[in-house]
């Protein structure tokens, strides 16, 4: 990947805009950086700082959760090389939306949590997880970047049609994301039972040791992505800017043409008054000439 200088980022910023230049100045950072960031996004109350949480292993609610709307900006857990990144619950603050929307699209691994107690996923959230897979753009980056979970399915686990509720959400999801992506099911509730009491069985059925086991192997064969990834992304990117930059070009070569136009049609015009003038004081001249002439043949 070769790398825009200061000076070209400057010039990106000034003809393509702000955006071309932080995402520029953002991939060349990120090569760099050897911090898998994984996102979570999701409705509110769909337990994703609870679930957090208990990947992590915090005890004493490292990201903070209660039965109100309590994360309103973004918050970070590190961990060896991976960041656990908790945003805020959508579709309840368009300030919320933006601020997770930013950060999600800046992480590399996006943990989709959706809560099975409220049935499938509902517009908002199926919007939601549009607008994330139009902004990647790939099919592949799509399966490579976003992970779905399912959380409390301790709520509805036991309920004879719990299957084909879990059937239809794959079915939404695979219909938006267009492909198969990791599909998670989880009760951190059964987690901390299993905790609290030393069951192992109780631990494995809660899915949580699944995911943490997944995110934390896959972390680094990510990383390892990364750089391909990135290159990838970064082509595009240099394709976009270049043809803005020729469409911008293209326009100032027409604008400079419509100018030399005009400057070349009022000399134009300058030149023929001025040559009327000329004409004009030529055929008094030759006139005076003509009187002279007769005056001294008389």
């Amino acid at each position: 990947m070769t790398k825009f200088s200061q000076k070209n980022l400057e010039t990106i910023e000034t003809f393509c805009g702000e955006y071309y230049a932080k995402r520029c100045r953002f991939i060349q950072d990120r090569q760099k950086d050897s911090t898998v960031r994984i996102v979570n996004t999701g409705m509110v109350s769909s337990g994703k700082s609870s679930l957090y949480n208990a990947l992590i292993n915090s005890t004493e609610e490292y990201f903070p959760t209660g039965a109100a709307r309590t994360t309103t900006e973004t918050n970070h857990f590190d961990c060896n090389n991976i960041s656990y990144i908790d945003t805020p619950g959508i579709d309840v603050r368009s300030e919320d939306d933006t601020l997770a929307f930013n950060t999600i699209m800046e992480s590399d691994i996006i943990v989709m949590i959706h809560n099975i107690r409220t049935g499938p996923l509902n517009r908002s959230e199926a919007e939601w997880l549009e607008n994330i897979v139009r902004c990647i753009n790939s099919v592949e980056m799509c399966s490579s970047r976003i992970v779905f979970v399912v959380s409390w399915k301790d709520t509805r686990e036991k309920e004879p049609d719990y299957c084909e509720l879990i059937s239809n959400v794959k079915q939404q999801v695979y219909e938006i994301v267009g492909t198969e992506i990791p599909f998670f099911e989880v009760s951190v509730k059964k987690y901390q039972q299993g905790i609290e009491k030393g069951k192992e069985v109780l631990l494995k059925n809660s899915g949580v040791m699944e995911l943490k086991s997944y995110l934390e192997e896959y972390a680094p064969e990510y990383l390892a992505k990364r750089k391909s990834i990135g290159n990838w992304e970064y082509a595009i990117l240099a394709k976009e800017i270049k043809s803005i930059l020729q469409t911008k070009r293209s326009e100032k070569c027409k604008e400079k043409q419509r100018i030399y136009d005009r400057v070349c049609e009022r000399q134009k015009y300058r030149r023929n008054a001025w040559k009327q003038v000329f004409d004009y004081f030529s055929l008094q001249r030759r006139r005076l000439t003509d009187l002279e002439n007769e005056l001294k043949n008389m």
